[in-house]
């Protein structure tokens, strides 16, 4: 089935279908839409990525309009083919472990300072890298302790689908009026930030380390991406935690992963309400400043 066909029996306005701008190497379509409507059109829709070759991913209006603006420096598909080209090198479980890790922190940081100082000497930025890899030299090793994660006296808050996902930014929790599915050329929702060069900014992680994670997901909670707006991801899982301490070690690498976990009326940030959630909620998502 073609994605107009698709897109015609389900009702939804095909003529108006039209490519990413910035984003055609990628084959990246967008499909404008009523916000209220994005969760149920993408239940609808994604259902089909096997048979179309194109799996949709909700954004809100305003956050197409950002993509729009700033498409990739370098060649997009050449960007893409690297990106998915290091998921399959490593794992996330891998890279948390290197993001807890003194050893290899300190190291990092340093070879940071030191590329900064090769053409500016005395550059501040460089003496601050050098400074983050002492305190790194200073911890002691990581280690999961279930027993010092205080589980919440009150039950959590699940706000329901369509609250969760495409929200407007300034007004939140409040439906965005207007949004986008886009549809990427890819059956697989794992390599998605792949396509659209999701991370690599702040503190989030490059795109590499999505896709990792979306795998690692999907292998182990039948994880599909629902959402990808400026610095949020979210998704929906078919399987939740099996127990506390299997919720509570996933809820201490979100919070190596991510800087916000989102989902619940208020962004949960200790392991133990951040694990609730996760027995409590089939939608998980993410966010970096």
């Amino acid at each position: 089935m073609e994605l107009e066909t698709l897109l015609k029996s389900e009702g939804l306005p095909s003529n108006t279908l039209r490519s990413l701008q910035g984003w055609q190497e990628n084959g990246i379509l967008q499909l404008r839409i009523a916000g209220k409507e994005a969760h149920a059109i993408w239940n609808r829709l994604v259902e089909h990525a096997p048979t179309i070759g194109y799996y949709p991913v909700i954004t809100t209006n305003e956050n197409v309009d950002f993509l729009t603006r700033n498409p990739p420096v370098e060649s997009a598909s050449t960007a893409r083919r690297e990106a998915l080209e290091k998921a399959k090198q490593q794992s996330f479980d891998h890279w948390l472990e290197q993001q807890r890790d003194p050893t290899f922190q300190v190291a990092h940081y340093l070879s940071m300072a030191e590329r900064i100082e090769k053409f500016h000497t005395g550059d501040p930025v460089a003496r601050i890298f050098r400074d983050t890899a002492e305190d790194w030299r200073n911890r002691p090793p990581w280690q999961f302790d279930p027993v010092s994660c205080r589980w919440p006296d009150e039950p959590v808050h699940v706000r329901p689908p369509e609250e969760l996902f495409c929200v407007y930014s300034g007004l939140e929790h409040a439906p965005a009026e207007t949004a986008a599915v886009l549809f990427v050329a890819t059956a697989d929702s794992c390599e998605v930030p792949a396509y659209l060069l999701f991370g690599g900014f702040n503190s989030c992680p490059n795109p590499e380390v999505h896709v990792a994670m979306l795998r690692s997901m999907h292998e182990r909670f039948g994880a599909r991406l629902i959402v990808l707006n400026t610095g949020t991801i979210g998704f929906v899982v078919s399987r939740r935690p099996a127990n506390r301490e299997e919720a509570l070690r996933l809820a201490t690498d979100f919070l190596t992963y991510a800087e916000s976990f989102e989902g619940t009326a208020y962004n949960r940030q200790s392991a133990g309400e951040i694990a609730a959630y996760l027995l409590a909620s089939d939608y998980w998502g993410f966010w970096w400043d």
